[in-house]
């Protein structure tokens, strides 16, 4: 089954159609159903910033879907690096430390949108893995259609697909595994490069 492939046009014109839809029923969650028959593929690389600035400009997305999604967005980070964030890893001055996982390094980052979220205020839901689950935001993701196709996985990467756009900016902008590396948080150079052969 050949997957479709989306034009910038009919993309906005999806995306405009599916805010309207949503507004009209006073700010409600999209359901599932009709997201999937829209969203059935794999986004290009252009088409997933797009899709992404959909969400975050979207109203019936919760604040803390669009704060998280623009963490990731903007460091790579894992969706369970995100949701472990706790009180005691943000600083007075809204830097946040980001707690490597599987091997990772840890890294400090700083939210540069939504940073307002990350302060004192919220600190009766953090870490956020207390109270939501890592499926709450694929479901919200998949809603939006963020998913990409990688290598020979048979699965679209959903709350992954950050990290891998990430990777793949910083690689083919500077071409230095390295920088990427740290960038990234991987402390074996392997890794970073197995991520870099799956965008080929």
């Amino acid at each position: 089954m050949d997957k479709k492939v989306l034009h910038f046009g009919s993309l906005q014109k999806i995306l405009t159609d599916y805010n309207k839809r949503v507004r009209s029923k006073s700010d409600q969650a999209p359901t599932a159903l009709y997201a999937t028959k829209l969203y059935d593929c794999s986004l290009s690389d252009d088409a997933l910033r797009s899709v992404y600035s959909s969400l975050l400009n979207n109203k019936a997305v919760p604040l803390v879907v669009k704060a998280v999604a623009s963490l990731q967005m903007t460091y790579g980070l894992r969706i369970t690096e995100v949701l472990k964030i706790g009180v005691g890893d943000i600083s007075k001055n809204g830097h946040i430390r980001i707690k490597g996982l599987k091997g990772s390094s840890d890294r400090i980052v700083y939210p540069v949108f939504y940073n307002e979220f990350w302060n004192q205020s919220n600190s009766s839901i953090l870490p956020l893995i207390t109270v939501y689950s890592r499926h709450f935001f694929y479901r919200w993701y998949k809603r939006f259609g963020l998913s990409i196709s990688l290598g020979r996985n048979k699965k679209n990467a959903v709350t992954h697909c950050f990290r891998h756009l990430v990777v793949n900016e910083i690689s083919g902008s500077f071409d230095k595994s390295e920088l990427t590396q740290r960038f990234i948080g991987h402390k074996n150079l392997k890794s970073t490069k197995h991520y870099e052969r799956k965008k080929k």
